[in-house]
This record gives structure tokens, sequence and C-alpha cells, in this order.
């Protein structure tokens, strides 16, 4: 099952002023009877594999 998350970014738009950006990106859950929910984000390597 694919479900919809909502990407969220603080951006400086001027010296001084900063707005948020939002984007949306199709993730895919498990379909093996848990009830899935996003917990949290993993920062990737620079090889480009997970933690």
């Amino acid at each position: 099952m694919k479900i919809t998350v909502v990407l969220e970014a603080f951006v400086q738009t001027s010296y001084e002023t900063y707005t948020h950006k939002y984007r949306t990106v199709d993730i895919e859950v498990p379909d093996d009877g848990n009830e899935w929910h996003v917990a949290g984000e993993m920062e990737a390597l620079k090889d480009g594999k997970d933690i």
C-alpha cells in the first residue's frame, strides 16, 4: 500500500526572512496486517546506504 506524506523545509528567502516550503511524496507501507505509522527519519551515509 502507498501513502502520501508531507515534507517541510524552512527556507531563507532574504537576509532576515524565512518561509516554509512543503512537498508531498508517496511511500510504500507494508501490507502485512500491522497498522504502520511514519515514526521519524533516517540519515543516509555518504555512500548512499542507510544507517
